[in-house]
């Protein structure tokens, strides 16, 4: 116990605050210096040789594994890759013909509107011509009509004044010279 007073004595003095952010203390909390010196010596112990190299061997494992499976994701993912840009190379190949076609027609596109246009507008002539054409029917017949009167009036006044002559000049020649 005396030995025990000494240290804790010998602590104080030194200033031993354990700080809890230096990592060569992180899990070694001994309520004294006795206690630390044993919680040491158990790590060392675990750290022989034959445990290192254990400790080495499953490093060794996990790493050919870890290695592995980045080998086998880079594959896939090249594979998928390969894969997009295949997909990619085909559509570009399939509209490659395309591409040169695509001034012409858009030119025939251009040349068909122009066209479409005129025949629109050949196509609001011919029905402003066959409407007036219908008007100019209906205003013929209507004129034909009219003549026909005309012409039974005229024959009729015709008649009429033919039948005054006659009648006057039967007068003139009854008439006592």
């Amino acid at each position: 116990m005396e030995l025990e007073k000494r240290v804790n004595e010998l602590e104080a003095a030194l200033c031993c605050d354990q700080d809890s952010q230096n990592p060569l203390v992180a899990g070694v909390q001994g309520s004294s210096l006795m206690e630390t010196v044993e919680i040491l010596q158990a790590k060392v112990s675990a750290l022989d040789m034959a445990s290192l190299d254990l400790v080495e061997a499953r490093l060794q494992s996990v790493l050919g594994k870890v290695n592995e499976i980045a080998k086998h994701k880079q594959t896939i993912e090249d594979a998928e890759t390969q894969s997009k840009v295949h997909q990619l190379y085909d559509m570009v190949q399939k509209w490659d013909s395309m591409a040169c076609t695509l001034p012409q027609l858009v030119q025939r596109l251009v040349a068909v509107k122009q066209l479409h246009e005129q025949a629109m507008q050949f196509g609001q002539l011919l029905t402003h011509l066959d409407t007036t054409q219908q008007m100019i029917a209906n205003s013929l017949k209507d004129n034909a009509a009219a003549l026909t009167l005309v012409q039974k009036t005229m024959k009729e006044n015709l008649a009429a004044v033919e039948d005054n002559f006659v009648s006057i000049d039967s007068r003139i020649k009854k008439l006592p010279k």
